[in-house]
């Protein structure tokens, strides 16, 4: 077996293992806890505030500028126009995390 068969193998194996367990699912952010701690602290997402945030999220977007940023604040740019695109890619799964477990509930603007 090749190394790109055996990865493949290897991807598949453990995307099964995630789709099959709902605590897995829970601790990777897919869906929310069954039963939060009372009085215990939210917890955040540390993909998405360590590594989709500083490195997507507030980054000036190469084929899109966003309304209003020009004149208020200044916005580093994306690092390449391919890491966007990786971003932007519609079956990239952090779109599918919640962003912190238990989840809110309510939302107040």
């Amino acid at each position: 077996m090749s190394f790109w068969q055996s990865s493949a193998s290897s991807l598949h194996s453990w995307n099964s293992l995630i789709k099959s367990s709902r605590k897995i699912q829970q601790a990777l952010f897919y869906i929310p806890v069954e039963t939060p701690v009372p009085h215990h602290p939210r917890t955040k997402n540390p993909f998405i505030t360590d590594i989709i945030w500083p490195e997507f999220i507030h980054r000036q977007l190469l084929s899109y500028t966003r309304p209003g940023t020009a004149c208020c604040f200044e916005i580093p740019d994306m690092a390449s126009k391919k890491r966007e695109a990786a971003y932007l890619r519609p079956e990239a799964s952090w779109q599918n995390m919640l962003l912190q477990q238990p989840p809110n509930c309510i939302v107040r603007l």
